[in-house]
């Protein structure tokens, strides 16, 4: 019986070590204003005379894009990407994007 408490209390100690191992310090930093939170780019759109359907299609594109990107599948987030800016060439997040593939890349 002393065997089975000892090695509850050990799983027990060990899923609290886990738990404070993976447990983040203190909680995550706020996103600054004009930033995207997921790869950090600065974000500021102008109202440009871009027909609301595209502007919408443009930022899905850019969100699949965003998906790729962060599966580290440029090519495709490229794609993506490259298809919004042809939709709402004013849209600054899909070319902040690009412009963070080629630095990541280097092409």
């Amino acid at each position: 019986m002393s065997e089975k408490i000892i090695a509850v209390l050990a799983i027990l100690l060990a899923a609290t070590a886990t738990w404070f191992a993976l447990k983040p310090d203190s909680e995550p930093e706020p996103v600054a204003a004009g930033q995207h939170a997921a790869i950090g780019i600065p974000v500021e759109r102008d109202a440009q005379a871009v027909p609301s359907d595209n502007k919408e299609k443009a930022h899905a594109l850019y969100t699949e894009g965003l998906r790729h990107f962060q599966a580290a599948d440029y090519a495709k987030a490229r794609e993506k990407w490259d298809e919004a800016l042809k939709l709402d060439p004013a849209y600054p997040d899909p070319a902040a994007g690009l412009d963070r593939i080629k630095k990541i890349t280097g092409k």
